[in-house]
């Protein structure tokens, strides 16, 4: 099965905080579905959802047993798991996306992220 969805786990931008960032994918119908399956050894719940109109994206609060993350999903097909101070939910999100034949981790030159960089 080839990967359908590509994604970098990487540093914010001017951040040492680690975030997943899925470019390729998020657009299909069934992205959220095939997400949460992936990562259903966590346990993730849906805890609130914010429409953010202003900036046409959609903002997920979720919980797992691992501690909370929030999943954004933006009008440029990217989608953005978050957990600043929780890095170890997402090191388990990115340990069970690469056990997952749908998901394709890219590495990525951590120093594209840095200020001035």
């Amino acid at each position: 099965m080839k990967a359908i969805y590509q994604y970098h786990l990487r540093p914010g931008y001017g951040s040492t905080q680690l975030l997943i960032e899925i470019f390729k994918g998020p657009e299909r119908d069934e992205f959220l579905a095939e997400l949460m399956h992936a990562i259903q050894a966590i346990h993730p719940q849906g805890i609130a959802q914010h429409d953010l109109w202003m900036n046409d994206e959609m903002l997920m609060d979720m919980g797992t047993d691992l501690g909370a993350f929030q999943l954004s999903v933006d009008i440029w097909d990217l989608a953005f798991l978050i957990a600043d101070d929780n890095q170890a939910v997402l090191l388990r999100i990115d340990a069970l996306l690469q056990a997952d034949a749908r998901f394709e981790k890219v590495e990525v030159d951590s120093e594209r992220y840095r200020l001035g960089g």
